[in-house]
């Protein structure tokens, strides 16, 4: 049987993740000032910024709730799927994940958690792509198991989403758009592609404006 390997990239870490719920008003703060930063720092044609935010730590951390690595990682279980490996890198740099796991489904959306020394959940973040309709139930389902053992929030800091874990309605309207506009990004990519008859100059999430 072939091992299963969950990959993030390593400016992926903690760019859409999950905190305590104490954490909203700091998180509300924050994507209200990036989302300011990000109009006044447009790079000329609109492709890019000229200057990088650098958001503020969150005064809540996850380990401050004492949820046990094993425990938070059975919720996840109950509904998804775990991957054998973890790694992260950056170009053809690859490096395996000490301390870490990952639950989902390959290609189209994955949890990482990852423990502290003292065996209990640090971080938890996600990578989302598009998902199956059968694929967003069980997410819901997992964020479902996991809220029942602490009050939880869902910040994607690059999208400027913030809902609670317990707010099913807001969930499933997230993971609905996200992947209706990450099919259609890739739609005019394969577009240009073909209209070219060549791979576009740009890669296809260059088209998510």
């Amino acid at each position: 049987m072939s091992i299963t390997r969950a990959y993030f990239h390593e400016d992926d870490y903690c760019q859409i993740e999950i905190l305590p719920a104490q954490n909203w008003e700091h998180c509300a703060n924050e994507l209200r000032k990036i989302s300011e930063f990000s109009e006044q720092h447009k790079a000329p044609g609109g492709v890019g910024w000229t200057a990088m935010y650098m958001r503020g730590e969150s005064p809540k951390t996850l380990s401050s709730l004492k949820i046990g690595f094993e425990l938070f990682s059975s919720a996840l279980a109950q509904h998804l799927p775990m991957f054998d490996r973890v790694e992260t890198g950056y170009s053809s740099h690859v490096e395996e994940c000490p301390d870490t796991r990952a639950y989902g489904f390959e290609g189209a959306c994955v949890v990482f958690i990852a423990s502290d020394e003292e065996q209990n959940t640090a971080n938890v973040w996600l990578t989302i792509n598009d998902l199956s309709e059968s694929q967003q139930k069980d997410l819901i389902e997992a964020f479902r198991s996991i809220e029942r053992l602490e009050e939880l929030l869902f910040v994607d800091w690059g999208w400027g989403s913030l809902f609670f874990l317990r707010d099913e309605a807001s969930s499933q309207h997230y993971l609905q758009e996200r992947t209706e506009r990450i099919k259609a990004f890739q739609k005019k990519w394969l577009e240009e592609r073909s209209s070219n008859n060549e791979m576009p100059k740009a890669p296809w999430w260059r088209f998510w404006g």
